[in-house]
């Protein structure tokens, strides 16, 4: 998940630093750890080390212990962009679609000119099956930053879900475009070409892409996918 800075207003402790520097190299029971060690030793909870803690227990999988200690953080400073959009996605998981694009809305009222916010929003929006709210977020991110890579390729996913091959392809292309080592990416414009009937340009990103990332599964399995059509 993203993890946007503070509210600056606040004293970051430096319990929670060290939280978010190994939430971030993927240490999940070391950051759980840390955030339950930084709460149990503050008279008053911290709220980005609650949200942080909802974060580390969303991507362990524990759904709902995650919406509570994030619902906990959000009553405490509703201002926090980051724990809006980690809830929507715990929310779009639990199938709580409505309040998924609440969620998503606060985050984009807090800093609606942010276009790594419209570009999580409309990942997240997908993940919930709204395809028109995610091609808007995505949409919006790409016309404030136009070299936001993240919001072309989030464009792409949402056209590609709409069956609109062709614009999800101009979409995915510029994200290539702007990140030619991104696997993620790569792996998208191929798919999107194989659907598209163009097999020798789906095999040429995959070709492409595999020199980057020789050992990237989900290339080897497609390049496989693709040769054998």
């Amino acid at each position: 998940m993203l993890i946007l800075p503070v509210n600056p207003d606040l004293e970051i402790p430096s319990e929670y630093r060290r939280a978010a520097d190994l939430y971030r190299a993927g240490r999940l029971r070391d950051a759980l750890d840390v955030c339950v060690a930084h709460l149990q030793r503050t008279p008053a909870p911290y709220p980005p080390t609650l949200a942080l803690l909802g974060r580390v227990l969303h991507d362990s999988g524990y759904l709902p212990e995650a919406a509570r200690e994030l619902e906990h953080s959000l009553a405490l400073d509703n201002r926090q962009v980051d724990a809006w959009l980690a809830i929507a996605q715990v929310y779009a998981k639990l199938s709580r679609n409505e309040n998924s694009q609440s969620a998503i809305n606060n985050a984009i009222a807090i800093n609606p000119l942010n276009a790594a916010i419209n570009a999580v929003s409309a990942g997240i929006a997908l993940s919930a099956g709204d395809i028109a709210g995610a091609e808007a977020h995505a949409q919006r991110a790409t016309q404030l930053d136009p070299a936001h890579a993240p919001g072309w390729y989030n464009l792409a996913l949402a056209a590609q879900s709409d069956g609109r091959v062709d614009d999800a392809r101009r979409a995915i292309q510029c994200a290539l475009d702007l990140e030619p080592g991104n696997a993620s990416a790569a792996g998208l414009s191929a798919q999107l070409d194989a659907d598209s009937g163009d097999l020798s340009a789906a095999a040429t990103t995959l070709a492409s892409a595999l020199v980057r990332h020789p050992r990237n599964a989900s290339l080897l399995m497609e390049q496989g996918w693709v040769a054998a059509r």
